[in-house]
């Protein structure tokens, strides 16, 4: 996997309000490639999350695939004011 890669997540990471299959974007690999950040962005443009995740729990996205819009609760949306 490549800086700006489109990976999917493979765990539920509520505590940011991600679910399984949620998209984001690697943004920097780390060094052995076996760690990613992952930035998962929303449908207005700011950053749900930007995470360090390792391999085991992002895949690539498969190709093809069509791409889900789900709504955010308020609960699960992370402040803009965060990043």
């Amino acid at each position: 996997m490549n800086e700006l890669n489109l990976v999917e997540l493979k765990q539920e990471l509520m505590e940011y309000g991600l679910e399984v299959g949620d998209v984001g974007t690697i943004v920097y690999c780390h060094a052995g490639e076996r760690d990613f950040e992952v930035e998962f962005v929303r449908t207005d443009g700011y950053t749900q999350a930007l995470l360090t995740l390792s391999i085991d729990q992002i895949q690539p996205l498969e190709q093809p695939g069509i791409l889900h819009v789900r709504s955010l609760d308020n609960q699960a949306a992370v402040s803009q004011d965060s990043f």
